[in-house]
């Protein structure tokens, strides 16, 4: 390879050119709302989080924010790597979405679940405020959100 030519920016197949998102943590929240109020109306009730994670996903991409799906977080115990949990959505690494279907109500399992994989992310990101997102469709077909932060 000659030293004249410049090595191609690496991309994603979802963004063509790198995509320097501008948006804060509370409008990425916002946008995670309007979302997951789409997906609800395109599918209506009764489906599984992957097929409400797909249409939140696809949300994301038309509106260009930098988006990763079931991401693993890490913990180190002692001298050993351990498997804390997959994330549905990761935002920017500023919001984490952890989706729940199917059930009547948001209980304290799936916040204590939210909390660690906040703890693993806050070692990781320099981005704050890092902010945690429980979306439920119920079964009733509402939906329910639970938010908390790290400053």
């Amino acid at each position: 390879m000659q030293a004249d030519k410049k090595r191609p920016k690496l991309t994603s197949r979802f963004f063509a050119n790198r995509c320097n998102c501008n948006y804060t943590a509370e409008e990425i929240s916002n946008l995670v709302i309007e979302a997951a109020e789409h997906a609800s109306s395109e599918l209506g009730k009764g489906h599984s989080e992957t097929t409400y994670e797909h249409i939140i996903l696809n949300y994301l991409y038309d509106k260009r924010i930098p988006t990763r799906r079931q991401v693993k977080f890490y913990v180190k115990i002692s001298q050993d790597v351990v498997q804390a949990g997959i994330l549905d959505i990761e935002i920017d690494r500023r919001v984490l979405v952890e989706l729940k279907a199917g059930l009547p109500d948001i209980n304290l399992e799936h916040k204590t679940q939210l909390r660690r994989y906040m703890r693993c992310a806050e070692k990781n990101y320099i981005n704050r405020p890092l902010v945690g997102m429980l979306v439920l469709f119920a079964k009733c077909g509402q939906i329910k959100i639970w938010q908390t932060k790290i400053e």
